[in-house]
Order: structure tokens, then sequence, then C-alpha cells
């Protein structure tokens, strides 16, 4: 257990039966581990965090955890310097602030925001039209990570089911400060919250004129081409096509394709937009002769 000053909290379950369901307690516990993962990932992503948990009391419901950062710097780590005990107090006040922003805006994005009078605050408004001050660093890991919200709805589906728990509390270990009390009677509403979560990968088909460059004559390598003046690798699927090639039809450099290309993208967070990952013919459609103007390139 860490006794760094500033790198402990605890989960307290309130309740009067000082007991809860060992798949509640587990389940709560891997989402907030979770939310912090996240929250880290958010902050510094160049920084390794490692979290500890401490037995529950005997006659209690209350866990304390444990936050250790580490810096990896030419290969050797560094510990418990001031740079990481402070590291990791403000993660865990930016995990109390994102669950109290969550409360306060039901699961949504915020409906605005602008800057507070306070440095480095932003004030947001809920769908109901009220206001809270916040970090701003809370306010853009809490917008930007979808994943995280969808935790904290996962966290209160679990300890929802659990009769036993009357309120769900973050604190520090000696209980002088608060950062959430939620009672049990909005349990359920944030438990359904449905969190739009962005998708990190997907892919579309298009119809499209390719130029060969380079054909692969195994159909497990990859052949090149030109698709709108940017040279690409892709597998041709087409089995059909592929058997056209091990019988000797003949391609030549610069050729058309007209085929069916599969483009997968993955989401680039740092520039909020999706990124050309990887391409795939599925069916080539034509064959055309070199110097041959398609009907698609020419629209």
């Amino acid at each position: 257990m860490l006794v760094s000053q500033g790198s402990e909290f605890k989960l307290k379950f309130g309740g009067d039966q000082h007991q809860i369901d060992a798949n509640t307690f587990v389940a709560s516990l891997i989402h907030n581990i979770n939310i912090l993962e996240e929250i880290n990932k958010s902050i510094d992503p160049n920084k390794k965090i490692d979290i500890k948990v401490k037995a529950p009391v005997r006659g209690s419901v209350e866990v304390e955890i444990g936050i250790q950062a580490t810096n990896i710097i030419d290969g050797i780590k560094t510990l418990f310097t001031d740079e990481n005990i402070s590291y990791t107090a403000n993660l865990i006040t930016v995990f109390g602030g994102i669950y109290a922003t969550y409360r306060f805006l039901g699961g949504s994005k915020a409906e605005k925001a602008g800057k507070a009078g306070k440095e480095n605050n932003i004030t947001i408004t809920n769908s109901n039209g009220n206001t809270l001050s916040i970090n701003e660093n809370v306010y853009n890991i809490y917008q930007n990570r979808p994943i995280i919200r969808e935790s904290i709805s996962k966290n209160f589906e679990a300890i929802e089911k659990d009769d036993s728990i009357d309120s769900f509390q973050i604190i520090d270990t000696d209980e002088t400060k608060t950062y959430v009390n939620i009672p049990q009677q909005e349990f359920e509403i944030l438990a359904n919250i449905i969190v739009e979560v962005t998708e990190t990968e997907k892919s579309e088909v298009i119809k499209a004129p390719l130029r060969i460059v380079r054909l692969a004559f195994e159909g497990a390598l990859k052949s090149d081409f030109y698709y709108n003046g940017f040279k690409i690798s892709a597998k041709i699927k087409d089995e059909q096509f592929i058997r056209k090639i091990d019988e000797g039809e003949k391609f030549a450099k610069g050729d058309h394709l007209i085929v069916d290309l599969e483009i997968t993208k993955q989401y680039e967070e740092s520039v909020d937009t999706f990124i050309n990952k990887s391409f795939s013919v599925n069916k080539v459609h034509e064959h055309l002769p070199r110097g041959y103007q398609t009907k698609i390139e020419s629209e």
C-alpha cells in the first residue's frame, strides 16, 4: 500500500449491512480502474501508473486505492519523485471531477462551455440550463474520452443491482474531502445513460478505378496500385480474378482495374478524424488496357 500523500483515495459503498455482493464489488473496481487508466492516457501517455487495492477493513465496505506513477527515461524508471507524487494527486482530483461532471451533465456532453473567471476553469451548461464551473483539463478529458463516460455508466449499472448499497462516494483517505457523493436514487438514472462511443475503426466499400503498378502473383501478397493519385497496397480477395492471373491473362503496368475497393479507416484522436489504415480489393469488375479513360475517373 502506498503512503505518499496525495496518491491514495477511497471508494465507499454506503449501506447499513456492511457488506456488498462480490460480483458487484469486482465489477465496480474494474470499471473504476479503467477510468483511471484512461485519464492517465489523456494527461500523460508517457507515464505508467500502477494501481494497488488495499483489502477492505473488516465490518466496512470501503476500499483504499493507491496509485504509483513512474517516468521511464532512457529505459530507467524513476519513482517517488515530487513530480510523480503531484501527478498522482492531480489524477485523483481529475477522477473525482469527471464523476461530478458526469452526474451534472447526465452522461451527455456539455450543451455549451465558456471560460470561467478562475484561471484554468470552464463554465459548462447542461440540458436544463444549469451551469457548473470545472477545471479545463477535467472538461477536455470528459468531452473527448467517451470510453470514460461508458465505464462510469457501467459502474452504476453494477452497483444499482445491489440493494444494500445506498450511496457511492469517492473520498480521500482521511475522509476530510469528498470528491463526489451520489445517493442510491440516482444509480438507475446514471446507469441507463446511453453513451455515444466513438468508433475506433470503420470500413467502407466503394467502386473505384485502380491503375496497376505491380500485381502480386500470390493471393496472400499485396499488389500495388495508384488510386486518386496516391500509391496504395492492397490484397486482392477476388478468387476469380486471381485464377485469371494464374491462367496467364496478360496485365501491364498502367492498366486499369474497376474494383470494389474496401478502405479500412482508424480513428486518430490527436486530430479527431479517421485516417486510411488499409485497403483490399474485394471484387474486380473490369480490366481495361493502359490509356483507357474510365468513366469513374472522368466524373
